[in-house]
């Protein structure tokens, strides 16, 4: 059963182990395995379990992260493996996130194997996603580095529910992060996923301080995510800490999980979410929705597109600096991307 011994844990006085890795801090007998389903005590000593255990593996367009300002138009590799620190009640991937690794692959898929695919396959970057990539974190770190030096981008969509220390020895090797940060309400996100956002929030904070390309993700759930006024409190936020050029994704809510009774967000609502949020930042695009105009980005100087978006293609007309090809101003500063000629 053991693959790989984990970072950052440590031991207490009663021969317990207590998981570093997230807020949760979890305190772990011997042979008990984590909540998260990738993490146990073995022989005294604490197991990540997840490591190499890709059983999730995908070439995606980099838009459906969602990324809409890194990469425009290209291709991702994407892995995941099964469990998650969170246990969201409106999760749209249970089957992957609400598993766990008991059940080990013979054969691990290595970090090199990944990255031979993501290059074979012809994709600028890998995706560590589809379920929490925290709690995959040896693999990921381990990953990331290796294709940090053959040139390859690493990005992580992410809750965001990582410790400080983890974070920052990951964010040296990525280049871009979704956090999916579903509600700006401590007591609604602690109803809704069993954690708390304060940690989330000090995540995107040095994501952003480490000047990685940064997006995030808000969920309109129909009477518990959609208020008006946690949303103008998430702006306000966002201003006081300089980040109103930050992209938001709104995603539109369909029953899941544990939340199959609620219905689906209406769209007028969800357009409604929007108009609001953009009276203020700079860019606020529609999820889990048909393409539409919405989901262009226009330069917002002059007017000019810049990236158009239809449902089967994106189409970046935008400067390789991230500027306006029409009046030159810079509308992205971290736009890593090409431009159509």
């Amino acid at each position: 059963m053991k693959t790989k011994e984990a970072e950052f844990y440590h031991k207490s006085s009663d021969a317990k182990i207590i998981c570093d890795l997230c807020p949760h801090h979890c305190v772990l007998k011997e042979k008990q395995m984590s909540p998260c389903g990738s993490r146990m005590q073995i022989d005294g000593k604490l197991y990540a379990l997840s490591y190499g255990q890709a059983i999730a593996q995908a070439i995606d367009p980099i838009e459906k992260k969602p990324l809409y300002h890194f990469l425009p138009g290209e291709s991702t590799y994407s892995i995941g493996t099964p469990g998650c620190n969170l246990h969201c009640r409106n999760c749209q991937n249970s089957n992957l996130s609400q598993s766990d690794n008991l059940e080990m692959r013979n054969e691990i898929i290595s970090p090199e194997q990944i990255v031979r695919q993501a290059k074979t396959n012809h994709c600028s970057s890998i995706s560590y996603t589809y379920s929490e990539p925290t709690i995959f974190y040896e693999y990921m770190l381990e990953t990331a580095q290796l294709a940090h030096k053959e040139g390859i981008k690493n990005i992580m969509v992410s809750n965001g529910y990582i410790c400080k220390d983890a974070l920052q020895k990951l964010l040296p090797y990525l280049d871009a992060v979704n956090i999916d940060m579903k509600v700006f309400s401590d007591s609604i996100y602690k109803e809704l996923t069993g954690g708390s956002l304060k940690p989330v929030l000090s995540s995107i904070l040095e994501i952003k301080k480490a000047n990685i390309h940064l997006e995030i993700t808000m969920l309109c759930i129909p009477g518990m995510t959609d208020d008006e006024n946690l949303l103008m409190e998430f702006v306000k936020w966002m201003e006081t800490h300089n980040m109103l050029n930050v992209p938001l994704h709104m995603s539109r809510f369909f029953p899941s999980y544990k939340l199959n009774h609620i219905p689906p967000c209406p769209e007028s609502k969800l357009y409604e979410l929007i108009d609001i949020a953009r009276e203020r930042m700079f860019f606020v695009y529609p999820g889990n929705v048909v393409a539409n105009e919405m989901r262009n980005l226009n330069c917002y100087k002059c007017g000019e597109l810049l990236i158009s978006r239809t449902q089967e293609k994106t189409y970046p007309y935008i400067n390789e600096d991230g500027s306006c090809p029409k009046c030159g101003k810079i509308i992205i500063p971290t736009y890593q991307g090409t431009q159509i000629r």
